[in-house]
């Protein structure tokens, strides 16, 4: 199906004009304004840039994803939101436990399920751990917690949310920032290392909780350590990234790494 962008978008100089390149194509660009203003084209937008990567793993992970972050939508809008992101195409799911959230996602989820708008072996879900469920222990009680709210019996994909840890609290992550009487934020004093926290990640996968596990936010660095203990290897590096911040040399190492 094709659409006719709007004539402001038509008539607009864009930094994607003639000489750079476009993916998937050109057209993407008149698909998208047109989204703007048509279910239609949204849907068929999300139709045509839907494509699976192959991780590591050996899993299939869809390549547009749908992030449930939000610091601002209650409980009801976000599982709305969840549900029609289902019904227009959107099979890939990014949670966390930090955004406490991810109950509101599960009953998104179990409604489109419901109302059999998808199956479960055609979602993605992901989501992490936070900084302050480092410890072996923790990191197991985080993900059962994570997936006892979201009400599944497994994600697709689990991430260390952060190369860092932090002074337990509980496994709901409240508060989410532990500090101290002054305000400093309160660094982990047990003397667990991202190798314990790997560890006890791949001991996810050996016991079926997850499908596959990655990290988020780690530098060349912190991932040059990990691989060099890994005995499964992180399928994903979930990183910021934008014409703003290209990270070329980050996403390199990762490419370069099969992730």
């Amino acid at each position: 199906m094709e659409f006719t962008p709007p004539r402001s978008f038509a008539s607009r100089t864009s930094l994607l004009d003639e000489g750079r390149s476009v993916s998937p194509s050109s057209n993407l660009r008149k698909e998208c304004s047109a989204a703007e203003v048509s279910e239609k084209a949204a849907i068929a937008l999300i139709s045509r840039v839907r494509n699976d990567k192959i991780m590591s793993s050996g899993y299939r992970m869809p390549a547009l994803g749908f992030g449930t972050y939000s610091n601002t939508d209650g409980p009801d809008s976000m599982g709305q939101a969840v549900y029609n992101a289902v019904n227009i195409g959107y099979r890939h799911f990014d949670c966390a436990e930090a955004y406490k959230n991810e109950a509101a996602v599960g009953a998104g989820l179990a409604k489109a399920l419901k109302d059999e708008l998808v199956a479960r072996s055609d979602l993605f879900i992901t989501s992490k751990v936070w900084q302050t469920n480092h410890e072996p222990q923790h990191v197991y009680a985080a993900c059962k917690n994570s997936l006892d709210n979201l009400g599944l019996t497994h994600v697709d994909l689990y991430l260390i949310h952060w190369p860092l840890a932090w002074e337990h609290t509980n496994v709901s992550c409240e508060p989410l920032v532990p500090t101290d009487t002054k305000g400093t934020v309160q660094m982990s004093r047990s003397g667990c290392s991202l190798q314990d926290t790997w560890r006890a990640m791949e001991k996810l996968v050996e016991d079926g909780l997850c499908k596959s596990i990655g990290v988020s936010n780690f530098s060349s660095a912190q991932l040059a350590d990990l691989i060099s203990y890994a005995r499964i290897q992180p399928s994903v590096n979930q990183i910021e990234c934008h014409p703003m911040l290209s990270q070329h040399n980050l996403r390199e190492m990762c490419l370069m790494n099969n992730m």
